[in-house]
């Protein structure tokens, strides 16, 4: 077989209209593997960031036995930063001591 039949055998259009290289078996070069497991990396690192975007870490604030944790940090917004969040999960970080204040992890949604 002359190498210009054999170089149209093995290579396919993807749906992009970009050329890739597959072997006579059909299976995916490793040249497309990578490109694959790279893309699969970006997104899942970009969807990783997204998420953290939306974390606020508070400090200082002791436990409060009037009320709870998600309402001091709501007026807190309100007031000073003049947002009102959507607080969609919160909790303190570490474990509970006597000499130090837990930091509290916040997860909002900001209504606009």
């Amino acid at each position: 077989m002359s190498a210009v039949t054999q170089q149209s055998l093995d290579e396919q259009k993807d749906g992009m209209g970009s050329t890739l290289l597959q072997g006579v078996s059909g299976q995916p070069s490793s040249k497309q593997l990578f490109r694959g497991a790279v893309l699969t990396a970006v997104y899942t690192d970009k969807k990783h960031q997204e998420t953290r975007a939306k974390n606020v870490v508070v400090t200082g604030m002791p436990v409060s036995a009037s009320c709870d944790d998600k309402q001091v940090v709501h007026d807190l917004c309100e007031n000073e930063l003049q947002v009102t969040p959507e607080i969609t999960c919160y909790r303190r970080l570490g474990k509970a001591s006597e000499s130090k204040v837990q930091p509290i992890l916040i997860s909002v949604r900001f209504n606009e």
